[in-house]
């Protein structure tokens, strides 16, 4: 190694030693090490920049606010073990209440140990300068600007390090194996707590975690990251967290056997959140050159910005590093998805599923558990959390639980019935939730809250922890059923969150629950606001929120008709100029329905388009089956059902609306379009065609106007075609030309574009995906506004499509284009 290289691991060596030191002993209330940390920092400063310090304390004994003092550079410091913003807040408060800033020009803040990811803007007097970034210092911090030193600087900062820490005052060096140990003892609490609050007993979470890491079933996860990839993805309850805290046990084990010379780290995203950022954390280990695998837990239980972050820490850590190795475990993120370096977690197999059954029932029921099982719920069962509670109610009859959320709120108020003051307990917990989901299922500092009742109360649930001052869910699950509870409870209101489209976001999975338990009325008080304000957004929590089965007795059919028109008029409201394209309106008012209810558990219904009386008509199945449009189904078991039914009404006919091409806007390039290639189908032309094209042979099919039109098997929308060829006759235009750019040389044979120049086939394909920017733009503000924000490309607007054509005349070969967009300046 070189001498530089061997000062630097030296020197964070012995800085990481003496921050642990200090924090172990802090824990215990043995404060004397502190008093001797100022002294030691006090020369270590000096010797580091060049100051003047001395330990005010020497003289005075527990001066206010400051420990070290450089008059001569008008510099103080506090030397503290303490990282919370309240505590620098305090500092700074005593430091002007004692005019310190009157002798000096700049306060630091030195934490033993490491700092956090300060947002809190501090108080100052007016005039004095304190920056969160700079004056606001950790061990980390100070080994970054170590490494900046010429390598005679290093020795000496070494030579002063070595005579203060020595085998007799305790240090004995850098240790691997210790680092491994650590994180063995991290991830096995870490999965014994998840058990634990999970239901499980200490002694069977014991068990199935002696079983699991003695087994091999997470291998694949290790050959994924080995073969390239990064992101380990599955919804909630899959057992991401588990697996990584598994082969961290396992591969920590293999570290201290010496079978495996792969250093495993293990820490939870949201750590890293307070910590500030990947790298600061490895460095703080002072693990050096060594190669490692680094298991980052829960990739999406931090904030969106600080998940980018973390993303490109461990590019840049690829790079820097590329014989170490990250595994992350996530929900599928978007942010993730298109990195080409995702894998998903693999279900339990039916083996491993009665296996952990049997487990925690304690016999070998699991032979009839899972037996004549709804095919959807069976599916459920294959995820571990949701199989956990499940055998722990093994009492309750198969059919009693039908989505995700009936075993979760089962579980929850199994748990809370062993509580004291559950109803405080429950507002607690729900208030600390709302908390959290607006970060992103990040930890909830006890300064946020106000807690009505006990603390020990809550933490006896299993399901928060408390650490450092901070809450966190065990199960982030829990929490998502909390927040849910939140809205419920008014504790946070529903306007508040849809003001902004990431909040809400944020907020999908609780919307979800709570969509898939509440009341239809209360449906139309709080989910009718979502639908208004985020269309696209109340969709995808109806489809997160179905459960399965299907409904027992469903009201009459005059009661079930006005829910469904109730729902309907909330859509077409919601989603503006989209609605004449696909809902069952004429001049913006609803079409009567036809309905028809089967045994309380079928709906068979039709939209009657040139009925004028009711506006629900209860009709037989035979009459519905002969209407245009008819739908049966059975009722989806949950009392929002009639949102269910109006938004998969809407999707059909929305997908339908698209394949056949039917929303097309007047004066735009895809009208054109659309005129030039009926009258082609008309007039009995191939799509090679491109000379001019005479109307009059489209007149023989005026009388399908309002009516289906097929020719040659394809299907003719008439109507718009009508519409503009009338006015073209209107303005004496009998013949029409292609709307795009033509061929410019004679083809005998071969691929199309063997009919194109250079020139004009690059003017052609400029044309085509001009044309489809300026298209896409006008059909969204036209149609889609309401959607616009939901939309990828929308969102990048404006924007251009930058490409690099190759073609060759007379080539054989087909065009190739490769292209990507580039976002313009929004003026």
């Amino acid at each position: 190694m070189y001498l530089r290289g061997f000062y630097i691991q030296e020197i964070a060596s012995r800085l990481a030693w003496i921050k642990a030191q200090v924090e172990v002993l802090d824990s215990l209330n043995l404060y004397d090490i502190n008093i001797h940390s100022e002294t030691f920092f006090c020369g270590l400063l000096n010797v580091i920049f060049g100051y003047n310090l001395e330990n005010i304390n020497d003289s005075e004994k527990n001066f206010p606010s400051i420990d070290l003092e450089d008059k001569l550079n008008r510099v103080a410091i506090q030397v503290t073990t303490q990282e919370a913003s309240s505590k620098i807040q305090y500092t700074l408060d005593k430091f002007f209440e004692n005019k310190l800033d009157k002798t000096f020009d700049r306060l630091i803040v030195l934490i033993i140990g490491t700092k956090l990811h300060y947002t809190k803007i501090f108080k100052v007097k007016e005039g004095f300068s304190f920056s969160r970034e700079d004056d606001i210092w950790d061990t980390s911090f100070l080994i970054q600007e170590i490494k900046k030193k010429e390598t005679a600087e290093l020795e000496k900062i070494f030579d002063y390090l070595s005579k203060e820490l020595t085998p007799a005052n305790g240090y004995t060096g850098f240790s691997p194996a210790k680092v491994a140990q650590d994180m063995y003892n991290k991830a096995h609490a870490l999965c014994t707590v998840k058990l634990h609050a999970a239901g499980i007993q200490e002694d069977i979470a014991a068990r199935i975690i002696d079983a699991d890491i003695a087994s091999s079933k997470y291998q694949y996860i290790l050959d994924s990251a080995f073969s390239g990839k990064r992101y380990l993805t599955g919804d909630f309850g899959t057992g991401k967290s588990h697996a990584l805290t598994i082969l961290a046990q396992q591969l920590a084990n293999n570290y201290l056997d010496d079978t495996n010379n792969t250093l495993p780290l293990f820490i939870q995203a949201k750590e890293l959140f307070r910590i500030g950022s990947v790298q600061q954390w490895i460095d703080s280990l002072n693990i050096g050159s060594l190669s490692y695998l680094l298991l980052i837990d829960g990739l999406d239980e931090v904030d969106v910005k600080f998940t980018t972050q973390i993303i490109e820490d461990i590019d840049i850590l690829a790079v820097s590093n590329p014989q170490s190795k990250v595994i992350v475990s996530s929900r599928p993120l978007f942010s993730i998805s298109e990195s080409g370096k995702t894998f998903k977690i693999l279900s339990l197999t039916n083996q491993e599923r009665n296996v952990l059954y049997d487990s925690i029932v304690g016999d070998s029921s699991s032979n009839f558990a899972f037996h004549n099982l709804d095919p959807q719920m069976n599916s459920l069962l294959s995820r571990p959390f949701f199989c956990i509670i499940y055998a722990l109610f093994k009492s309750e009859p198969k059919s009693w639980a039908k989505t995700d959320m009936d075993l979760v709120s089962a579980f929850i108020k199994r748990t809370l019935q062993k509580v004291e003051n559950r109803s405080s307990v429950l507002t607690d917990l729900s208030a600390i939730a709302a908390k959290s989901i607006s970060k992103n299922l990040g930890d909830v500092h006890m300064s946020e809250i106000r807690l009505t009742g006990a603390l020990d109360n809550l933490l006896k649930t299993g399901f928060i922890s408390l650490t450092d001052d901070y809450l966190s869910f065990s199960l982030p699950i829990i929490g998502q059923w909390m927040a849910a509870e939140a809205i419920r409870r008014k504790i946070v209101q529903i306007s508040s969150i849809i003001d902004d489209r990431a909040n809400t976001t944020r907020w999908l999975y609780p919307f979800s629950i709570l969509f898939s338990q509440m009341s239809f009325e209360e449906a139309l008080e709080y989910f009718s606001q979502i639908v208004l304000k985020m269309p696209d957004i109340a969709a995808r929590i109806i489809r997160d929120g179905i459960r399965f089965g299907t409904l027992r007795s469903a009201p009459t059919e005059n009661e079930c008709g006005k829910m469904i028109q109730q729902c309907m008029q909330f859509w077409i409201d919601a989603i503006g100029p989209l609605a004449p394209y696909i809902a069952p309106i004429e001049d913006g008012r609803l079409y009567p329905l036809g309905i028809n209810i089967e045994n309380g558990q079928m709906i068979t219904y039709a939209w009657l388009k040139n009925y004028s009386g009711e506006v629900v008509v209860p009709m037989s199945q035979n009459e519905l089956m002969q209407t245009p449009g008819c739908k049966a189904e059975g009722i989806p078991a949950q009392a929002t059902w009639p949102w269910i039914i109006t938004l998969d009404a809407l999707s059909d006919r929305l997908e339908n609306a698209v394949h056949h091409r039917s929303m097309i806007v007047e004066h735009t390039q895809l009208c054109a379009e659309h005129v030039w290639n009926v009258a082609l189908q008309m007039a009995g032309k191939g799509n090679a065609y491109e000379g001019e094209l005479s109307l009059e042979p489209c007149e023989k099919y005026r009388c399908y106007i309002g009516r289906s039109l097929q020719i040659e098997t394809v299907s003719v929308q008439t109507d718009l075609f009508f519409k503009i060829i009338d006015k073209h006759f209107s303005s004496g235009i009998s013949k029409i030309s292609p709307p795009f750019p033509v061929s410019d040389r004679a083809q005998a044979s071969g691929g199309d574009w063997m009919a194109y120049s250079t020139e004009r086939y690059l003017e052609k394909i400029q044309f085509i995906y001009n044309s489809a920017l300026t298209e896409y733009s006008t059909l969204v503000d036209a149609i889609f506004s309401s959607f616009k924000k939901g939309f990828r490309i929308s969102r990048l607007s404006p924007c251009k499509l930058v490409g690099k054509l190759i073609f060759e005349e007379n080539s054989e070969y087909a065009p190739f284009l490769t292209w990507y967009f580039e976002a313009l300046p929004s003026s």
